[in-house]
């Protein structure tokens, strides 16, 4: 009788300790769940942060391009404008009288000069490797959006740059359509026809094999 007594006090003395640790997993359960909750709720806040903070940034990457452009192009006008006047005044007889009149009679009546077409940029960002038509060319890097900008910079084919903006400048030079972007190049920064860049880089061998043109070909700098 006191076995069957002593085996009754110790299964329930089990079901007792099964119990309380039930309710512990299960307390556990539903603190790692909140704990997994909040940890969600912290990404998604720290998300929306990284988001807006690449927005804004953009935003005044975008802005300072437009900015240094306008500078760029109203410098570039300016040093056109003042060297067609010395220019003219260089050559022009001394007006008459008569001639003066004249000239202010046209000047009235003239229309309105037209204004060039104000360019503007986008901006991007990436990688893009140097690839012209006859495999072993060379491509110019400018100081302005235009086969007349200032070159301050040759690249050969391979070699590779980083895009930073699209101008709204397009063309076609050697038969080949693209438009002028600004690039970077280990800190200088210029322009250069996407024409004869490829967006992605190259491979070792890919590179190799821009070199496999015929012999005599015209090198190609733009």
């Amino acid at each position: 009788m006191k076995k069957l007594a002593y085996v009754m006090t110790s299964g329930l003395l089990v079901s007792v300790m099964l119990f309380g640790c039930q309710k512990e997993d299960t307390e556990a359960k539903k603190q790692l769940a909140q704990m997994q909750q909040e940890l969600e709720e912290q990404k998604r806040i720290t998300a929306e942060m990284q988001a807006k903070a690449l927005k804004e940034q953009s935003e005044k990457e975008q802005a300072q391009a437009e900015h240094e452009q306008e500078e760029l192009q109203k410098e570039i006008e300016q040093k056109g404008q003042n060297k067609e006047t010395n220019n003219q005044a260089q050559k022009a007889p001394a007006p008459t009288q008569r001639d003066a009149s004249t000239q202010e009679e046209k000047a009235q009546t003239a229309p309105p000069k037209p204004q060039p077409k104000k360019i503007t940029e986008k901006i991007v960002r990436y990688p893009a490797t140097v690839v012209t038509s006859s495999g072993y060319g060379q491509l110019s890097l400018r100081g302005e959006p235009s086969t007349k900008g200032i070159e301050v910079g040759v690249l050969d084919d391979g070699d590779e740059v980083l895009v930073t903006a699209k101008t709204s400048k397009c063309e076609v030079i050697g038969r080949v359509e693209g438009c002028w972007v600004k690039v970077d190049i280990n800190g200088i920064k210029g322009y250069m026809f996407d024409g004869y860049l490829n967006r992605e880089v190259l491979s070792q061998a890919e590179k190799e094999n821009l070199y496999g043109g015929q012999e005599g070909q015209d090198e190609y700098t733009y």
